[in-house]
C-alpha cells in the first residue's frame, strides 16, 4: 500500500484537472476536474501511543462535457497502479450545475 503523495501523483498523471480539497471557481476553468483530500484515519493503538495508522481519504471527480466514464476509468487504473484499496461511493448527476459527479473512497498508509 502506498503513502498519500503516491496516490496524488498518480492521480495527476491522469492528465485530469486536479487540485486538493477545492477548486474556485472550477466550473468556470474546466468542464471536468477533479478533487482529492484526506478525510481521517484509523490508529491501532499499543501502548497509549499510535502504533499503526491508516488514513482514508476521497476522490471526487465531475464532468461535464467529456465521456465522464472513460476518465472515471482513468481515476480508477490510477488508485490501482498505487496498489490501494478504493472503492466507488457514488456517482451522481448534480441538476445545478450540470456535472456528473463521482466519488471514490481511498486508503494509504501515510500522508506523506
Amino acid at each position: 500500500m502506498m503513502t498519500y503523495s503516491e496516490v496524488i501523483n498518480a492521480l495527476k498523471a491522469t492528465g485530469i484537472p486536479f487540485q486538493e480539497a477545492a477548486w474556485r471557481n472550477a466550473e468556470k476553468l474546466a468542464d471536468d476536474y477533479g478533487v482529492y483530500a484526506l478525510d481521517n484515519d484509523n490508529s491501532l493503538l499499543a501502548d497509549d501511543k499510535h502504533a499503526e495508522r491508516l488514513f482514508e481519504g476521497t476522490v471526487d471527480y465531475f464532468a461535464r462535457k467529456t465521456n465522464g466514464r472513460i476518465n472515471a476509468a482513468k481515476i480508477e487504473n490510477a488508485l490501482d497502479s498505487v496498489n490501494v484499496p478504493w472503492y466507488l461511493n457514488s456517482t451522481q448527476y448534480e441538476n445545478d450545475t450540470g456535472y456528473t459527479h463521482y466519488e471514490w473512497v481511498f486508503q494509504c498508509l501515510g500522508a506523506w
